[in-house]
């Protein structure tokens, strides 16, 4: 009886044993990416290439352990997925079948990986397809990651450096073109200075041209506070007249910052203003009101400017002293055409003041 159960067990043992050794069998890929996985953790740079070749040996099951990677809190670990998936990736390419599986795998796990891991999946992608339009898959990855809450600027610069590559193709998808938009209305109206930035690139791309979005961040009472905005938006509305005016690219010939300044200079130089034309400019748009009211005889004297157009914006300067000066100005000329800018200055001006001297020079016209 006693050998006949010890028996009994002895070969119960020996069926779990198989059955334990045929389940690790049957898993050892999986394990053994795991395992491999793990070490990569911490692995330095060196070795990034024999941790490709090892993990693309192991086909899915490695890029699977890799697309968990992206879920952890730890930058060097993210960092070294993405160095390692981007190889295998690289080495099946895009004719691979296993290579867009790689991609819906990463797409599976978007939902749970962290800033880390969201920040190195998307300079994965960027590798891959700065030069190539994105495969389904891929295209599915990236609306999976652009859904995902962007923690840190520097995963938000990632997403706008990512879509101008993107979009850079002749034929961009139409949902990546819709997520880019979304992106772009959020990104102007980031806190941080480089997100704005890689916002206003983002928003002039060829595959968006958005521009008229960018005009509240040089509008009166909405101009943007970092000069390196105010700059970059100059540069991409200076051709387009029709959503930044000459006279509101003038305002920053007096802004503070010299790049600002130079910027709105060459702006004009564009638009066809000579270098006189823009002295003038500059000086109306002084904020000290006594250095504005010396432009409307330097008008007077200057060639080949549009007389009637100078004059009419003097005529609404904020400050009397302008006003008048222009008034003055305007009494020294026989073109007919000022007769109504002096007589609304004489009748309707703010300042009473100014409406006497107007009718002072009007009457002596």
């Amino acid at each position: 009886m006693g050998s006949t159960w010890k028996s009994k067990v002895g070969v119960g043992f020996l069926l779990v044993v198989v059955a334990v050794g045929g389940v690790g069998f049957w898993k050892y890929d999986q394990v053994s990416s795991w395992y491999q996985a793990w070490r990569l953790r911490s692995a330095t740079p060196e070795m990034h290439n024999t941790y490709a070749a090892r993990l693309e040996q192991m086909g899915l099951a490695g890029t699977e352990a890799l697309s968990r990677m992206f879920t952890l809190q730890d930058e060097t670990a993210c960092q070294n997925a993405e160095q390692v998936m981007t190889r295998v990736l690289q080495a099946w390419t895009a004719k691979d079948s296993r290579f867009d599986m790689a991609l819906q795998q990463l797409a599976d796990q978007a939902a749970g990986f962290s800033v880390q891991g969201q920040a190195a999946c998307l300079q994965m992608l960027k590798t891959l397809f700065a030069n190539n339009e994105p495969t389904q898959s891929a295209s599915q990855l990236i609306l999976a990651m652009l859904s995902q809450p962007q923690n840190s600027p520097e995963a938000r610069l990632a997403v706008f450096d990512l879509m101008v590559a993107m979009l850079a193709s002749e034929t961009p998808a139409e949902s990546l073109q819709r997520q880019a938009k979304t992106w772009v209305v959020a990104g102007l109206r980031d806190d941080s200075v480089a997100v704005r930035l890689a916002a206003i690139r983002l928003a002039v791309s060829p595959g968006l041209q958005l521009h008229e979005n960018l005009v509240p961040l040089v509008a009166v009472g909405t101009t943007d506070a970092a000069p390196e905005v105010r700059q970059l938006v100059l540069l991409a509305l200076g051709e387009h007249e029709r959503l930044l005016s000459t006279d509101d690219l003038c305002r920053f010939l007096s802004d503070s910052q010299e790049a600002v300044r130079l910027t709105a200079e060459r702006a004009l130089k564009v638009r066809g203003l000579g270098q006189g034309q823009i002295q003038l400019a500059k000086r109306m748009h002084d904020s000290n009101p006594m250095a504005r009211a010396e432009v409307p005889g330097l008008v007077l004297i200057s060639p080949d400017i549009d007389l009637y157009l100078w004059m009419e914006r003097l005529c609404s300067d904020p400050s009397p002293a302008v006003r008048a000066a222009t008034a003055r100005a305007m009494a020294q000329t026989k073109d007919e055409r000022l007769d109504t800018l002096m007589k609304k200055l004489m009748d309707d001006d703010r300042d009473p003041t100014v409406q006497q001297i107007s009718r002072f020079y009007g009457a002596s016209k």
